[in-house]
């Protein structure tokens, strides 16, 4: 299915309540749409499912209030799916998933797909459930609200050894040029994101801004990620739970968070620093080359290690240490400016 055009959603794909398309070794190729370039999945109970090689959807796109969708991408030997060349005018440059979803997408490709708008990839909604397996999401862009991925009113992303790259927000909004979040979860467990980008806005690899958020990253590396605030993570509200997490070279105050953050064993490295003002816990973690700037809240942190890295403690914030280290500080490890500051068994 290539260059098709359709003047309102689904270049290629559209489904409505109860439909089930399923796709072996196919192509979707610069399809363009109102929404949802490439598919566009809606409906109750409707399905897609696609095997092998799916490719190259372009989406022009407009705003439309509509039932959700189901879709699924199932098992997919190689080669790989592949959605590429997007673009799109308001949303959703790859393809959308509209309420209900139950997707899964294995060995995909999303490639150097846009939105003028919002959401250069992937848009789950509605409850809907994309799940992506050893896939890739590389050079998506748009205006606003998540170069890659975007997740909304309940939408929920589960994403394993999934690579996130070069992807960007261009607009000046708190986007997330990696993924962008207003409610629902994310989950990512292994894989990578790179390089994502939300220059004049914040969240360069992530955006979070709704209290009915929740974000788990497990053995994941954020690497080069850049933003105004918040290289790595912009949380405004919302939960995001950290384990095994290598963060390197990330810029803009790599993690700005305003709500909740439990990290385990996360490593950081060559990053500018982190600003925290709601409630915090850290333990086995190891930080080098930067400053926490402990604005208000609470903060624990339980053996941690701190390497050419110093703590600001501000007033009306609470920070505890506990059988911690400090070692190497070019300046001061600790400035207490005020608030309350706990320090047990913590070695300088």
């Amino acid at each position: 299915i290539e260059r098709c055009n359709a003047s309102r959603w689904g270049g290629g794909i559209v489904t409505y309540s109860g439909s089930h398309v399923e796709m072996d070794g196919s192509v979707i190729g610069e399809c363009h749409a109102t929404i949802s370039g490439g598919f566009d999945i809606w409906g109750g109970g409707s399905t897609l499912l696609a095997r092998n090689s799916v490719r190259g959807a372009t989406q022009t796109c407009k705003q439309r209030a509509r039932p959700p969708c189901v879709q699924h991408f199932p098992t997919s030997p190689a080669p790989r799916q592949t959605v590429e060349n997007c673009t799109a005018e308001v949303q959703a440059g790859a393809g959308a998933l509209w309420g209900g979803v139950d997707a899964m997408l294995i060995d995909c490709r999303v490639l150097q797909c846009h939105s003028s708008n919002i959401n250069g990839g992937i848009t789950v909604m509605g409850g809907g459930f994309l799940e992506m397996i050893r896939g890739t999401v590389t050079g998506c862009t748009c205006n606003k609200l998540g170069g890659a991925m975007q997740t909304y009113t309940g939408g929920k992303i589960l994403l394993v050894e999934v690579l996130i790259a070069d992807c960007q927000t261009t607009g000046d909004q708190n986007d997330g040029g990696g993924i962008h979040m207003l409610d629902g979860t994310v989950t990512m467990r292994g894989g990578a994101i790179r390089n994502c980008e939300a220059l004049n806005a914040d969240g360069g690899a992530l955006a979070v801004k709704g209290a009915g958020c929740e974000v788990q990253l497990s053995g994941v590396t954020v690497h080069g990620c850049r933003a105004l605030y918040g290289g790595f993570l912009r949380l405004y509200a919302g939960t995001v739970r950290l384990a095994d997490v290598s963060i390197e070279e990330c810029n803009g105050a790599i993690i700005w968070a305003e709500d909740t953050v439990h990290a385990e064993r996360v490593r950081v490295v060559k990053a500018i620093g982190m600003n925290l003002y709601g409630t915090s816990s850290w333990t086995d973690c190891t930080f080098s080359d930067g400053n926490i700037w402990i604005a208000a809240g609470t903060h624990t942190f339980t053996r941690t290690t701190f390497a050419r890295y110093g703590l600001t403690i501000a007033s009306g914030s609470i920070m505890t240490m506990l059988d911690s280290h400090f070692s190497e500080c070019t300046g001061r490890c600790l400035s207490v400016e005020g608030g309350t500051m706990v320090l047990r068994n913590t070695a300088f």
